[in-house]
Order: C-alpha cells, then structure tokens, then sequence
C-alpha cells in the first residue's frame, strides 16, 4: 500500500472505508508517537531514542486543532525522528496496539496519521469504530 497516496486520499474525499483500510494495514506494521519524557525512561541497548511503553501511564504531546487534542502517529521512523525534540522519547508499537492505546487515553479526541509528506486528521472515534469492526 502506498500509505502515501492513502494519506491523501483520505484527505481529500474523508472516505472512512479508505481510512479503514489503511488502519488494517497498520495493524501489524510499527508505528512511532512521542511521549513525555519524565525521566523514567531506560535507554535500549543500540536504539536509545526507542521506548516501548508498557502499561504504565505515559504522556502524550497533542496538537490541537479543530477544536480536537489530536495525538500525532507517524507511518515511518525517519519523519518521527526528524521532528523530536529533547523534551520527548519516541514510541514504537505495532499498529493495531497504538490504536487502542490512544483510544484509552482521555486526552486525545483526535489522531493525525503523519507520512514522510502528508497527514491527515480524524476523530478517535474512528479507530474505536475500526477496531469494533475487527474484533
């Protein structure tokens, strides 16, 4: 799939069956986000910036935008990489895991799919609702 192309399309014409489809692609394929970095973080032996955050509470930066605090989940780890800075860590989990997660969080109404040249904003409610239909 070219996530890509996907990210505009989506853009463009707010298909949910194109969203759908690119979440189930990202189900099993790493996805990045930051996450506070309060100092409890342990570096990882040859990948330091990477943290797997387990069940403990983390927190997560937002943009808002649209009257929604949007988590951003950034498709490649070169483009998250690019734009971290010292106050955050980057996590990685696979897809469908970072779906739920987000939609836990009480903070986050929103979530920005971020490629290496475009993105796209939707309401969380739409992963709860992708993640209904794949259970």
């Amino acid at each position: 799939m070219d996530t890509e192309k996907t990210l505009d399309i989506i853009s463009e014409t707010r298909s949910f069956n194109t969203l759908h489809s690119l979440c189930e692609f990202l189900s099993d394929k790493w996805v990045y986000f930051y996450v506070m970095d309060d100092g409890s973080f342990v570096n990882a032996v040859g990948v330091p910036e990477i943290v797997n955050p387990g069940g403990d509470p983390i927190n997560m930066p937002t943009v808002y935008q649209n009257d929604l605090n949007h988590a951003v989940i950034y498709l490649n780890k070169s483009t998250a990489l690019s734009g971290l800075k010292p106050e955050y860590r980057l996590g990685q989990m696979k897809g469908k895991k970072a779906f739920a997660m987000f939609i836990k969080a009480p903070s986050v109404t929103g979530i920005i799919f971020q490629g290496r040249e475009t993105w796209t904003a939707f309401h969380i409610s739409c992963l709860s609702e992708f993640l209904a239909v794949e259970a």
